[in-house]
């Protein structure tokens, strides 16, 4: 019987170092490092990037580290709302690698994702950038059209675009790459008037975030 314990669940070294924040234009975000033998591949949100969809100019924050870059458009999907980009050079030499992602996912089993607040003030971290780690449990899986994860935490805003790990219930709890973060579902509510009449809508935060299925990510990745 496999027993998963609480020092298995935490991030290791190098999911911290292959995860940054992301600044493209006015769009703050989060994103991570892939890779696929010997290239690298940022990940992230398509709605981190969309300012300019061909070529993209971004601050990558990580560590003591502050660059500016131009990054191309790789490949992306609106369907599920992500964006592949090329990695300039040999800047980060960490990378999710292919034997560290996970395709089969089992509801209810804790996970945990990673990112950076929006509004996260310079220098409250000190001089070392490092994301923020939130637990979650995966409580739901669309199996179409878009394969997509639901978590029972919220995704705040500036997580977008972060990665999600869970264990591997196959490989001795090994922790692996599962999804990408996408936002936080919401639903409208409608706002009555004293009278009862209906004068407006406002939308209802449901604490439930919603990933993109790491699986259909790993195919927009180049061959």
């Amino acid at each position: 019987m496999l027993i998963i314990t609480e020092m298995d669940l935490l991030p290791n070294e190098k999911m911290l170092n292959s995860t940054f924040q992301i600044i493209s234009g006015d769009s703050v975000g989060t994103a991570f490092v892939i890779k696929r033998g010997n290239s690298r591949y940022i990940v992230t949100a398509l709605h981190n990037v969309l300012f300019s969809i061909e070529t993209h100019s971004i601050q990558f924050r990580r560590g003591d580290r502050i660059d500016n870059d131009i990054c191309e458009l790789v490949a992306k999907s609106d369907e599920f709302d992500v964006a592949i980009l090329s990695l300039p050079g040999e800047k980060f030499e960490v990378g999710i690698e292919e034997d560290e992602i996970m395709r089969g996912i089992a509801l209810g089993q804790t996970a945990f994702f990673m990112g950076f607040p929006y509004n996260i003030v310079e220098g409250m971290l000190g001089s070392q950038i490092v994301p923020f780690v939130c637990r979650a449990t995966v409580s739901n899986v669309a199996k179409t059209p878009s394969s997509a994860i639901y978590t029972s935490a919220a995704v705040s805003p500036g997580f977008s675009g972060g990665p999600l790990f869970a264990p591997d219930l196959s490989d001795k709890g090994r922790i692996k790459l599962i999804g990408l973060m996408l936002e936080s579902l919401t639903f409208p509510a409608p706002v009555k008037d004293k009278a009862g009449e209906v004068i407006g809508v406002v939308d209802i935060d449901t604490h439930i975030g919603r990933a993109a299925n790491i699986g259909r990510v790993v195919e927009l990745l180049p061959n």
